[in-house]
């Protein structure tokens, strides 16, 4: 898959294929464990082609560009939240069975927002 904007959206999967995300499990999260044991969110699903094809990685929402929005938008609500940001995260350079991809722009938006609308209902 082809990503629109590198900043609000990364791929990731396992490259030989055989585990992934499906039709339905758009919003769904991407949680890392950090090497300070800590599980951190670092993406929602937004879409993908297939199921778990190898050399067909899934796109996923970047949390940590929404983090000032979801603190705002939750206020104070979570008081022990740790973001991709503050735990240090960087999925290109993280050691991790997940393997990140870098892609090219996409020449449409496809769900691009869709886990952000699944959130705002949530949080209604």
């Amino acid at each position: 898959p082809l990503l629109y904007n590198r900043q609000l959206q990364f791929c990731a999967g396992v490259s030989g294929g055989g585990k992934d995300t499906c039709q339905g499990d758009s919003g769904g999260p991407l949680m890392m464990f950090t090497t300070s044991n800590q599980w951190v969110l670092v993406g929602l699903t937004s879409y993908g082609i297939g199921c778990a094809r190898a050399a067909y990685p899934v796109v996923y929402t970047r949390v940590a560009y929404y983090q000032d929005w979801i603190r705002t938008t939750t206020s104070g609500v979570y008081t022990n939240a740790t973001s991709s940001l503050s735990a240090n995260i960087d999925p290109y350079s993280s050691n991790t069975s997940i393997k990140f991809f870098r892609s090219q722009p996409l020449t449409h938006l496809l769900f691009l927002f869709f886990p952000l609308l699944l959130i705002k209902i949530y949080l209604s």
